[in-house]
């Protein structure tokens, strides 16, 4: 979390993260549907949410996501790398693939030989 920590952006942090982590199994977590759960407008909700997280709501996702398919690895050895993307949300290997190597420098099948 940003340097913000009244606890209105404390509630605003937990809420939404809360709601993001429901949702990292859908191929698209939408700004949009996280604005209308805060009861904002888009604008509003983006601005507000990158003074409290410190990024923008899609890059934060994606990290989530990311995170999330981290642990799963790490977790599950008995899952495939297509099931890891399809439950993180991703229909299509190739781009899952991609944004694993982004995040970790790595591809899901490297980081899974390195750490078994």
């Amino acid at each position: 979390m940003n340097k913000l920590q009244s606890e209105h952006d404390r509630q605003f942090w937990q809420q939404m993260t809360d709601a993001i982590d429901q949702q990292i199994g859908e191929c698209n977590v939408r700004v949009d549907m996280l604005a209308a759960k805060a009861c904002m407008s888009l604008t509003g909700f983006r601005r507000r949410f990158t003074a409290v997280f410190g990024e923008q709501p899609q890059h934060f996702i994606m990290r989530r996501r990311m995170e999330h398919a981290r642990k799963m690895l790490d977790d599950f050895p008995e899952l495939s790398i297509v099931e890891v993307a399809r439950r993180c949300g991703f229909d299509d290997k190739s781009n899952f693939n991609r944004a694993f190597h982004r995040a970790f420098g790595m591809a899901p099948s490297q980081y899974e030989r390195c750490h078994k």
